[in-house]
């Protein structure tokens, strides 16, 4: 079991590794809040018609949930399973 010290290291490196990869943006934006295409996209720093492509891989990939709440207009989260990644992140967001 790892301490706090050692996970927020890890989340450290994590970051240096991954932090300008788009996917990773978009799944700790996520961690915050589901939302919409627009709000993810301002969160990550990229256009929604950009952005789309790869909320479908991580979608399909079941990291991601999309649901329908009305017509085109979708809310994004972080599938029930991966729920976990929210306390690492909230708990070392620096």
């Amino acid at each position: 079991m790892c301490n706090n010290i050692q996970v927020r290291n890890i989340v450290k490196v994590i970051k240096l590794i991954f932090g300008k990869d788009v996917k990773f943006k978009i799944i700790v934006c996520l961690c915050k809040k589901p939302t919409t295409l627009r709000e993810l996209a301002k969160c990550v720093g990229i256009a929604p018609k950009n952005l789309k492509k790869y909320l479908n891989e991580l979608e399909s990939k079941g990291i991601v949930t999309k649901i329908e709440v009305g017509g085109r207009f979708y809310i994004y989260m972080l599938h029930r399973e991966y729920e976990w990644l929210k306390e690492i992140f909230e708990k070392n967001n620096s």
